[in-house]
């Protein structure tokens, strides 16, 4: 029984890593930058995953970012999530904080489009 639980919990652990991250379309792409370019002035030095995760609902569009900054000589987790209009194009809020952000349900990880 206790191994049947052990093997239980380690495949469950996996198959919450195997969620692949879909590649960003161009008005997520937009959000994203708009997201980006806001947080920008508040960091020194900071450095965004490639793997963001974006909540998309009626309102709009809920970005999810994790990266990291400088802080007093050392290098900090930074987490900052905005609130665009579905098409990207207007940024409604900006929230900066330390640590990270973790995949949650309604989440939907999204890799950086290469230009």
């Amino acid at each position: 029984m206790k191994t049947l639980l052990i093997t239980a919990a380690a495949l469950t652990g996996l198959a919450t890593m195997s969620v692949e991250a879909k590649v960003s379309s161009q008005s997520e792409l937009r959000g994203y930058s708009a997201c980006v370019e806001a947080a920008q002035p508040d960091f020194k030095g900071l450095v965004l995953n490639r793997i963001y995760y974006l909540d998309k609902n009626a309102q709009g569009n809920v970005y999810y970012l994790n990266g990291s900054a400088w802080q007093d000589g050392e290098r900090v987790a930074v987490r900052i999530s905005c609130d665009t209009s579905s098409n990207g194009r207007t940024l409604l809020t900006t929230t900066n904080n330390p640590g990270s952000f973790a995949l949650q349900d309604g989440r939907t990880p999204i890799q950086i489009a290469t230009q």
